[in-house]
């Protein structure tokens, strides 16, 4: 028979079934961990791909259907059983790439398209050009900063003393955020270089180096910036050497004195952060909301070297926890300061591997980022333990249960000492506010007594004996938020989904240097893709709290929208009015309109 037949039949018995509330106890938990190239690959395509379909709705375009049916088609293929699961060999591992390169390539072209044709739109005449001569500034930077597929190919368009770059924000969420922006051959004076937002007006900046690097013929500098992007939106800001104030005068570059080694201290207005002088651990947490200490008393935070049993360690499994080690062995620690961002450089070893982390908080920021380059050269050999690196904090929270997002919602879950499936967070919280972890490419959490961990590397030894050898590019953040869902999801969302900075020209256009594309307003709902169809838009929310909410959309020129189901067979007409609608949106339902326009 049929799959229609055989649930046909079902009906008919439908009230004589027992129900089963709840998640089933996860099974081969170590396929949320292992491989870890593949587990980024399938994370950053994924996320590339709807950045591209927001990106291109934005511009009024759409992409090629060929190629996007493709692209996703390629990284879907990698959910089959053995794939994504990283249960796999190495020649599966290497046909994985493949697929998500070309995927990332259809993503990356996608969104460069569609932020070139939107800053054609742009008006910029507000900066002055300057036409210097001699210039080589012009697609220099091409196929930089697209390592461990992130990152979109930002070649520099501009030339002379003025650069204009546009920020663009593919999330439903207003940001006031620290970016980073590479300007490139730029000879000039860096100690007259200034930044001027949208309104004409400097804006929070911080250079990252005093002076250029080369890259291939070229010179480059990369400096940080704070502005306010709107939500599908953009904002333009411009790099400028301005008018000398008085004679210059030049510091020497080395300090003169001693340094005071001691612990570190990250603060901005949201969190407090002190990290330990003698080997970068975490040792205080505060959510300056509350001032409220989130760790656990005399509990330190980090990277953990867990000796995991060899009879019960696979590429399927991760064996059970014989030995917990934390991860001490420091060979270097090196703060750094700005105006936007506070940090330290860290280099553990880990038995014959390096972790290089960068941990930094930025103004304004939710959560302390944490940019580690894995160089692990462990195997699994015999019945010597299989080695599994941890990154965990240990939360003051007194809660039985704790919060992970899962496909179209959040699933709240018992502490047990196992690994469990989650998309983008973990979180415990209390009635007002939550800790959280997330990452960009990993996807096995565990929360017991008072850790929260995730789980970076599992070093199995089959069915590939060498899965995890070699450099890995891992990011892991340490938040607080809101307890509400929606909130968490909102932040695990903004980190996984960066504003991009794009190199734009100087020209006149029809649209304002600052503007969002589409407004919506929620109050439990949240947008999980928006892209181009031929006579407008589709949007795709998900209800995650349990509570019914009305969803108001805004479009310039909005002139229908209907409610339809995910094969776009209409539901419900809606009835616009001055370029408004409300979307009603049901208690953990998935809901999806259409607007033309």
């Amino acid at each position: 028979g049929s799959l229609t037949e055989y649930f046909r039949r079902a009906e008919t018995v439908r009230e004589k079934l027992p129900v089963r509330e709840g998640e089933l106890n996860a099974i081969f938990t170590g396929c949320y961990t292992t491989q870890s190239r593949i587990k980024r690959g399938n994370r950053r395509c994924e996320a590339a791909l709807l950045d591209a379909e927001t990106l291109s709705a934005m511009a009024g375009l759409t992409i090629p259907g060929n190629l996007q049916d493709k692209a996703w088609r390629n990284v879907l293929f990698t959910h089959f059983h053995d794939i994504l699961t990283g249960s796999c060999v190495q020649e599966t591992r290497e046909h994985a790439m493949g697929l998500y390169a070309e995927a990332m390539a259809v993503a990356n072209t996608a969104s460069t398209q569609a932020m070139e044709t939107l800053g054609k739109t742009i008006d910029t005449s507000i900066y002055k050009l300057d036409d210097s001569k001699g210039s080589q500034s012009e697609g220099a930077g091409a196929g930089y900063g697209i390592e461990a597929y992130a990152g979109v190919p930002n070649p520099e368009r501009g030339r002379g003393r003025t650069r204009v770059y546009t920020l663009y924000n593919p999330c439903a969420t207003s940001r006031d955020v620290v970016s980073e922006v590479t300007v490139w051959d730029w000879p000039f004076d860096m100690g007259r270089l200034d930044v001027i937002g949208p309104d004409g007006q400097s804006i929070p900046f911080a250079l990252l180096q005093d002076k250029p690097d080369e890259y291939w013929n070229h010179t480059k500098f990369r400096i940080l910036l704070r502005a306010e992007v709107p939500a599908l939106g953009y904002t333009v800001i411009a790099v400028v050497e301005k008018p000398a104030e008085h004679y210059p005068t030049y510091r020497l570059d080395d300090v003169r004195t001693s340094p005071i080694h001691t612990d570190m201290v990250l603060e901005n207005e949201h969190l407090r952060a002190v990290f330990s002088r003698l080997d970068g651990a975490l040792i205080s947490l505060v959510d300056k909301a509350t001032n409220a200490e989130k760790l656990a008393p005399g509990q330190r935070g980090g990277l953990l070297l867990v000796d995991s049993e060899a009879t019960t360690s696979n590429a399927w499994n991760i064996g059970r926890w014989l030995k917990v080690t934390p991860v001490q062995d420091t060979v270097r620690i090196k703060p750094y300061h700005n105006q936007l961002r506070t940090g330290f450089e860290l280099e553990q070893r880990v038995l014959n591997s390096t972790v290089k982390t960068n941990v930094s908080l930025d103004e304004g920021a939710q959560a302390l980022t944490l940019r580690m380059q894995v160089d692990w050269n462990e195997a699994a050999r015999g019945n010597d333990p299989v080695p599994v690196l941890v990154y965990s904090i240990p939360v003051a929270q007194g809660a039985q249960q704790f919060l992970c997002d899962v496909p179209a919602g959040v699933a709240c879950r018992e502490k047990i000492p196992q690994d469990l499936a989650a998309l983008t967070f973990a979180a415990v919280k209390d009635e007002q506010r939550a800790v959280f972890l997330s990452t960009d490419c990993k996807y096995g959490y565990r929360c017991y007594e008072d850790d929260l961990a995730v789980t970076l590397i599992n070093t199995a030894n089959y069915p590939d004996p060498y899965p995890e050898r070699g450099i890995h590019h891992i990011t892991v953040w340490v938040g607080v938020s809101d307890a509400s869902p929606t909130k968490i999801k909102e932040q695990a969302r903004l980190l996984n989904h960066p504003v991009a900075a794009f190199s734009t020209g100087i020209h006149q256009g029809a649209r304002n240097r600052s503007d969002s594309l589409f407004g919506i307003e929620a109050a439990t709902c949240t947008v999980s893709a928006l892209w181009r169809t031929q006579q407008g838009v589709c949007l795709r929310l998900q209800e995650l709290e349990g509570k019914d909410d009305k969803v108001t959309l805004s479009i310039q020129g909005l002139k229908g929208a209907e409610l339809t189901d995910l094969t776009s067979k209409v539901l419900q007409k809606l009835q616009p009015a001055q370029d408004k609608v409300i979307v009603p949106a049901q208690a953990y339902n998935i809901v999806q309109v259409r607007c033309t326009f």
